[in-house]
């Protein structure tokens, strides 16, 4: 993760734990607040499997309130039973320093948001979503204008059945 003099950065790592179950952070240079949310986890030998696939984007532009990306991938079969898309979501065109939040509408909209945007960047993280059926997103902008593209990059699902 970059961080940037007064803005909010966002991304997702994956990271392992340590023997004690912890995590270890670092700041190289001055003060920082830093959040971090914890999404998920992987066991070993267990749950879903992970299938990447030709990114295929959706794109569109928002202005404050939720809009809702069909996602569609014409060079494979994504799952009956997905468990997780793994998206790559990038803002541009930002006229407001906000925040972006996205979601499957099947399940509650999270307290958390997967990225900011910032005006004069293009600003891209990588998001992962819960997901029933991997073909739709909600995705919220706070406030202002932003043109957000989604890029599905893969998706998780549990090998031969559904994962509920």
């Amino acid at each position: 993760l970059n961080a940037y003099r007064g803005d909010d950065v966002s991304n997702l790592a994956v990271v392992p734990l340590g023997d004690d179950g912890a995590i270890a952070l670092r700041n190289d240079q001055g003060t920082t607040h830093l959040v971090v949310d914890v999404v998920g986890w992987f066991v070993e030998g267990e749950g879903a499997a992970y299938y990447p696939i030709n990114p295929k984007r959706a794109d569109q532009p928002m202005g404050v309130g939720p809009a809702r990306f069909v996602i569609t991938n014409p060079d494979v079969e994504i799952s009956k039973f997905p468990a997780a898309l793994l998206l790559n979501l990038t803002s541009s065109r930002t006229t407001l320093p906000t925040y972006v939040a996205a979601w499957d509408d099947t399940y509650p909209r999270p307290a958390t948001s997967v990225a900011n945007a910032r005006p004069g960047a293009d600003v891209g993280t990588a998001v992962l979503l819960r997901s029933s059926s991997a073909t739709n997103a909600t995705v919220t902008v706070g406030r202002g204008y932003s043109l957000v593209m989604i890029d599905v990059t893969g998706y998780f699902a549990v090998p031969g059945g559904d994962p509920s």
